[in-house]
């Protein structure tokens, strides 16, 4: 079974990305690719990779890989299969496209990417070539429109850090703080996996290396590379890609629509068959050998900004409109939705594991902005291996004993030795 699907919904991307195989296709003046795939055929395929055990309920498929799929002709339409399959689904679009939805179906939207080259035109112009002040409305549309038909998922910025934008990143943090975002902005990849290999091996011609030491940071790339160990086994081995046309590919790094690293038709294959032909194939090894797999799996990150979960858009009993905070960072994600159970009353649910020290969580906390605590539950040992070991929650937050005029609410996930530290700092009975 594999964990993740990266789906490419339709063929091309309308960005100019220089270091992006689709982007830099688009900036050498070749057409826009038509394809897209079929809302028939896009449900025939999540069908298929159901009775042949490739997926199952805990899987996630991300509607993107190289292409833009805001393109896409009947994108609702692909979006209402996804609501039918009752999987969990992502999106990441570069908000060139502003697409609404008039119903109810993005409830299963885990997360939305809107991926940004920087935080002004002539960062926009170097790199994606659209206009700025439209791809900053389009996000604030978007995700005002997605939460009213039923998003509670994570949306952030995905900031790719170049030499010429870093002084723009506060900017940009500023942005995704008032418009609910969360960013994370890593350091700029080569987004072509024969160009990081030709790059790791010295065989990248002289003129592309020469822009890449003008746009790109590469002065990590070695010290981070010696760290990779041994025993390193690339991620993409529980991952599973496919184009518009339902073709099985290598991994998300190949080239999408031609070349070796197109494997056969989804409709011919199985979990055991894709498997084997990813841990044989030449450009496979070659690129572990290189370190590429390594270094497209360890992003290096310039900065990292949590955010708050909006709660309710409107007055909840006496409290007024609240968000939801997640603290300390190494939790972050263990909040998965939030919804009204009563006047007043929040049902908070989510999956708990400690990331960095891999302890198991055992007790959630929430308190108002001043440290009242408004819930607090115990987490049962958890018996879902598809969740490596983490454990469901879930807790009612009962608003209308908030303290007046509270606006936030901070939900913090425990081991017993951080719930320990935390009575001991702020004088809190954690029984």
């Amino acid at each position: 079974m594999f964990k993740r699907v990266f789906f490419d919904i339709c063929a091309g991307c309308n960005a100019r990305c220089p270091w992006c195989q689709t982007g830099n296709k688009t900036r050498q003046g070749q057409p826009l690719p038509k394809g897209a795939i079929a809302p028939e055929d896009f449900a025939r395929a999540l069908d298929y990779m159901f009775s042949t055990e490739m997926i199952n309920q805990k899987t996630v498929v991300e509607l993107y890989n190289f292409a833009e799929p805001f393109l896409h002709p009947q994108f609702q339409e692909i979006i209402k299969c996804m609501a039918h399959s009752g999987l969990r689904f992502a999106l990441s679009t570069n908000a060139s496209c502003l697409k609404t939805f008039s119903e109810p179906v993005l409830d299963r939207l885990a997360y939305i990417t809107f991926s940004m080259p920087g935080f002004s035109q002539g960062s926009y112009d170097r790199i994606h070539g659209f206009n700025f002040e439209t791809i900053k409305s389009n996000i604030v549309a978007i995700l005002k429109n997605f939460r009213e038909c039923g998003f509670h998922g994570h949306p952030y910025i995905s900031y790719h850090v170049y030499q010429f934008n870093t002084e723009e990143l506060e900017d940009a943090c500023k942005f995704a703080a008032d418009n609910d975002l969360g960013l994370e902005a890593p350091y700029a990849l080569f987004n072509d996996g024969k160009w990081t290999v030709s790059y790791l091996d010295g065989t990248m011609p002289y003129e592309q290396l020469r822009r890449a030491g003008q746009d790109l940071m590469l002065h990590y790339v070695n010290e981070l590379l010696a760290q990779q160990p041994a025993n390193f086994v690339c991620p993409q081995h529980d991952i599973l890609t496919l184009n518009e046309r339902c073709e099985v590919l290598l991994c998300c790094g190949v080239s999408k629509n031609e070349g070796p690293g197109i494997l056969g038709s989804l409709f011919e294959m199985n979990v055991e068959g894709i498997q084997h032909l990813k841990q044989e194939h030449p450009l496979c090894r070659r690129c572990l050998a290189s370190g590429a797999a390594y270094w497209g799996h360890h992003p290096v990150y310039r900065r990292r900004l949590k955010r708050t979960f909006a709660v309710h858009a409107g007055t909840m009993g006496d409290v007024g409109s609240v968000s939801f905070v997640e603290e300390p960072s190494v939790c972050a994600g263990a909040f998965e939705s939030i919804s009204r159970a009563g006047t007043g009353i929040l049902l908070v649910q989510g999956w708990a594991r400690d990331p960095v020290n891999d302890c198991p969580i055992d007790e959630i906390l929430v308190v108002d902005d001043n440290r009242k605590v408004l819930a607090s539950s115990r987490i049962p040992p958890s018996e879902e291996e598809g969740h490596g070991g983490r454990s469901f929650w879930q807790v009612r937050v009962d608003l209308r004993h908030a303290s007046p005029g509270n606006r936030h609410l901070v939900g913090y996930a425990f081991d017993r030795a951080k719930r320990i530290a935390y009575r001991l700092a702020n004088g809190v009975d954690l029984k």
